[in-house]
């Protein structure tokens, strides 16, 4: 499945995506406790009826997502693809007729810092719309694969970036168990070993679970 600002229909109804970003921030919080080596990160409790999504490469790729009583708005930005900061797309073209619910995220902090070289958000219809896009190349591409809801899109992910590309080093267990994740199962001590044998952070992990919202019974 193509997930980019061309192809935004492909894209899951907000409440949908909540759940697909749950389950990325709850993998990432198992198999990497230090906070400074995780992708992903969720904050069911960023603001008032509002939740957060963060996706960070560490080398300057960001993707943010904003969840806002029944919609969604997200905000790319890929450094790579431009050489000075003048280069950068017109943020007012991008997003052009951006409901006014979404303009204190979108221009406010910390997305103002970051950038943005792609804006979607979705209408009172759930459906999925963008500004004028200036340029074929904005990044989305490459951020927004990973929310196509198929386990096997992160495990394959998590082959290339926590086991070298190590193909074995996924076991038939571990597959299992990201897959119940994705399902939203509920949490369990054996699941998170499972993943990670010698795991032994449970209280930050509890922090994180309550910070994503998942259920669990560790």
């Amino acid at each position: 499945m193509i997930l980019n600002t061309s192809h935004r229909i492909n894209l899951p109804i907000p409440e949908e995506l909540q759940k697909r970003c749950k389950s990325l921030a709850l993998l990432d919080a198992i198999l990497s406790p230090e906070w400074e080596y995780r992708y992903y990160s969720y904050n069911a409790y960023w603001d008032d009826q509002e939740e957060f999504f963060q996706m960070r490469d560490g080398e300057g790729d960001e993707m943010l997502i904003l969840f806002k009583g029944s919609g969604a708005v997200i905000n790319g930005f890929a450094h790579e693809l431009y050489d000075f900061e003048s280069q950068l797309p017109n943020k007012s073209t991008l997003t052009h007729q951006l409901p006014e619910l979404y303009t204190g995220f979108i221009y406010g902090e910390p997305v103002a810092s970051i950038g943005t070289t792609y804006c979607l958000w979705t209408n009172d219809q759930n459906n999925w719309q963008t500004g004028e896009i200036e340029y074929k190349e904005d990044g989305s591409d490459d951020q927004l694969y990973i929310l196509d809801g198929n386990p096997q899109t992160y495990i394959q992910w998590a082959i290339d970036y926590y086991f070298d590309e190590e193909e074995e080093a996924m076991t038939l267990l571990m597959r299992e168990t990201i897959e119940a994740i994705y399902q939203g199962v509920t949490l369990t001590k054996a699941m998170v070993l499972s993943l990670q044998s010698e795991f032994d952070d449970w209280q930050q992990l509890k922090e994180d679970l309550h910070d994503i919202n998942y259920p669990h019974l560790l």
